[in-house]
């Protein structure tokens, strides 16, 4: 299942619990945001591809009857706001560790590490089944260092030792 319905400043894609489907969210997206320069749109992608494959596979089990929802609201081309929820229970995201994994190169235990690092900011519900990232589109407010052919694990380092974030519920994770 795939739902897509869209207006100027904001996309909603609804989707079953299935992996393959994540690819068809990042081509809405970038069918959506056409006009997005690269280095914003791979960061859009690294944390909305994240979200939703850790709503698919931890939120629903990756059980097919169960729906995830994508929201993306865009703010007069200075900011994406991104929210995704699942149908699962939820998590304990006040426990949720947010340092890079002592071997940055390993995929497992580090999404939400990445998410923090390339986000303005994260926002979570009470349940723990829905977060909200919002991201900055341009390099100029993002920052002159940020992405200036910086390897993508020197960057998250560099922005955890800045500030390590905490999720607090209702509040902001990141910088």
């Amino acid at each position: 299942m795939f739902e897509r319905v869209e207006t100027n400043d904001e996309l909603r894609i609804t989707i079953s619990s299935e992996l393959g489907n994540v690819g068809r969210v990042l081509d809405a997206v970038r069918e959506w945001l056409s006009d997005l320069p690269p280095r914003a749109y791979s960061r859009l992608c690294v944390v909305l591809e994240e979200l939703t494959v850790n709503a698919i596979v931890h939120g629903n089990r990756i059980r097919r009857k169960r729906l995830v929802s994508c929201r993306l609201k865009s703010f007069a081309e200075e900011c994406v706001k991104v929210t995704v929820e699942d149908e699962g229970k939820g998590f304990d995201y006040c426990a949720l560790d947010m340092s890079l994994p002592e071997h940055v190169g390993l995929s497992r235990n580090r999404g939400y590490a990445l998410i923090g690092a390339l986000s303005e900011s994260l926002e979570f519900n009470e349940q723990g089944n829905r977060v909200t990232a919002c991201l900055r589109l341009s390099d100029e407010t993002v920052g002159n260092s940020i992405w200036a052919g910086a390897h993508l694990d020197e960057l998250i380092a560099e922005r955890l030792a800045e500030s390590p974030p905490s999720p607090v519920e209702g509040g902001n994770v990141g910088t």
